[in-house]
């Protein structure tokens, strides 16, 4: 990754960066490019299902894109039978999970766990601990205990803490178990089904019973997908087949049914979703609504009526209050970001070096409002920087106006 464009397009974000905060019951999640990304899969499945059909693959994936599997093939295929819908739902899905794992990229870890196993029996312990110690040293672990694009470096780093601290491991067990770690992340996220951005941080901060589920997959696929980036599902997730379900996504009725289970009024939930369908039926809902650009570009689903479009969840911080609340901060460097789409910002940088530019510019603007706020009364830094918590945390909420733009296309990208 070059530092030097990374560095140029936070500045450039730095200065455009603003910030809504406001409060909510509950958070209710769409699934599919909204927590996880799964999209090569789910087209592959369509993509099947039209070549059946003769019909063009292109124009079957745009048709069938967040709606309810149960609705597209009444529409694809209107001979199947109504007694034999749900078997045809669990056929077809169980398919896009087929995909899923057959475009799984073959494997390096196995083989290194073969390898590593026949040194072990060939090899003095002091010379394996530097082939461990070198294999670690080159493998890049995520700053801070973030998400990387694996999705799982969170875990990772904890595990490794506790596992250095147990002293009843032999540093030999502390090698292999490292490696292990290493190999797990890997095997389990090198799939075509990702963990997106922010998901992870953002499950994490929300208390349970404060969130739920709403998608329009069937059971057999949203657990599927879901347990294949190591997200629990919640007690409530309302899917397909959910017999109070009426209607699906562009209707209001899968988010409105969520709310119902959570036990919340949904007009004061925040939905977030991607889809064109799905963005919809959340601003039907009447909750505020965040999209998402992961499966569609900004100018697709910018006027559609959610609050804010966002690059990715990174832009999104929860934070349990003791009301019982969830105090919702949405970062928007809109006339920034919004130019990702014409080149402006981060021409030429790769989706992850766009990721490490908005995390970059962060950075820069707490520097900012420090450096100001010391100006302003003559204090030290850390001075400053305890008065700038202060006010983060007298903030008052105020109701989203703004919209968060940005480049969509890259976040799948960034996933993968």
């Amino acid at each position: 990754m070059t530092a030097a464009p990374v560095i140029d397009a936070a500045q450039k974000l730095a200065q455009a960066k603003d910030t809504d905060v406001f409060e909510v019951d509950a958070v209710l999640f769409d699934m599919d490019g909204t927590l996880v990304d799964s999209i090569s899969a789910v087209e592959a499945a369509w993509g099947e299902v039209a070549c059946e059909l003769g019909r063009d693959p292109e124009e079957v994936i745009a048709a069938t894109h967040g709606k309810r599997a149960v609705d597209n093939l009444r529409s694809l295929k209107p001979w199947i039978k109504s007694h034999e819908m749900d078997d045809a739902v669990v056929a077809f899905e169980e398919t896009i999970l087929q995909f899923a794992d057959s475009l799984r990229t073959p494997s390096a870890a196995n083989s290194r766990r073969n390898s590593r196993s026949a040194s072990r029996r060939n090899s003095q312990s002091a010379s394996r601990r530097a082939s461990a110690s070198a294999g670690v040293a080159g493998r890049k672990l995520s700053q801070g205990g973030g998400v990387n694009p694996f999705g799982l470096s969170q875990g990772l780093s904890k595990l490794s803490e506790a596992q250095q601290s147990e002293e009843v491991f032999e540093e030999d067990d502390l090698d292999e178990k490292l490696h292990e770690a290493f190999d797990d992340e890997e095997e389990a996220f090198d799939g075509a089904i990702r963990i997106l951005p922010g998901v992870r941080e953002m499950i994490d901060a929300i208390p349970d019973g404060k969130y739920a589920v709403a998608t329009s997959s069937a059971r057999t696929y949203a657990y599927g997908a879901m347990e294949r980036v190591g997200i629990v599902p919640p007690p409530v997730t309302i899917t397909a087949e959910h017999p109070e379900l009426k209607r699906g996504k562009p209707h209001p009725d899968p988010f409105l049914l969520a709310a119902k289970k959570l036990g919340f009024d949904p007009t004061k939930c925040l939905v977030i979703e991607d889809s064109p369908s799905g963005i919809k039926a959340a601003v039907a809902s009447g909750g505020i609504t965040i999209a998402v650009c992961t499966s569609h570009n900004y100018q697709k689903i910018n006027n559609l009526g959610a609050h804010y479009v966002v690059y990715s969840l990174s832009q999104v911080q929860i934070k349990p209050l003791e009301s019982g609340k969830l105090q919702v901060t949405v970062e928007h460097p809109e006339d920034a970001i919004s130019k990702m789409n014409e080149g402006e910002v981060c021409q030429g940088l790769l989706p992850e070096e766009v990721d490490a530019a908005i995390a970059k510019f962060k950075e820069l603007n707490l520097a900012k409002q420090n450096k100001a706020a010391a100006k302003a009364t003559g204090a030290s830094s850390s001075s400053a920087a305890a008065a700038s918590k202060s006010n983060d945390a007298s903030s008052t909420s105020v109701k989203p106006a703004a919209v968060a733009s940005s480049d969509s296309t890259a976040a799948v990208s960034a996933a993968a």
